[in-house]
């Protein structure tokens, strides 16, 4: 097998010496073989030196996905405009309509919060609830009667 003999940088034996802590924190690598193979790596002259230390070694997990910020989630963007247009529209005719009296659009401040809050956590937490609603289990069709005709 051709070797790269390329010479390596220091953050590849940094990347190197990483995924072999990595498998001996999994169990795969015991203590003196770690300590013999992170030698090697900060020893390692060439990119083809590296290789051999964790040719043996599964690849390093890929890194978790990476999500948008919170607020380029289309759904997070509808439901706060949605507060934000019906809250302004109730305080504005509960302002028009008897602003001294009890304030009434609390409720739906509330209510609208709720489903805000609701997104944020879901968002935060990594649900994504689209399209339960199509993976109800259907009833069963009703029993065929004798000499009824078949659907």
């Amino acid at each position: 097998m051709n070797e790269p003999v390329e010479r390596a940088s220091d953050s590849e034996r940094e990347a190197t010496a990483d995924q072999l802590r990595v498998a001996a924190g999994d169990g795969r690598l015991d203590h003196d073989e770690l300590e013999e193979r992170l030698e090697a790596a900060y020893a390692a002259r060439t990119r083809g030196e590296l290789v051999a230390l964790t040719e043996d070694l599964p690849d390093a997990p890929a890194e978790k996905e990476k999500r948008d910020p919170f607020w380029q989630d289309e759904g997070i963007r509808a439901r706060l405009a949605s507060f934000i247009t019906v809250n302004t529209i109730c305080i504005v005719i509960w302002a028009a309509s008897d602003p001294g009296g009890y304030f009434w659009p609390i409720w739906v401040i509330l209510g609208t919060g709720i489903a805000l809050f609701s997104r944020l956590v879901h968002r935060a937490l990594g649900v994504n609830n689209r399209g339960d609603h199509d993976e109800l289990p259907q009833p069963p069709a009703p029993p065929q009667l004798p000499g009824s005709p078949r659907r």
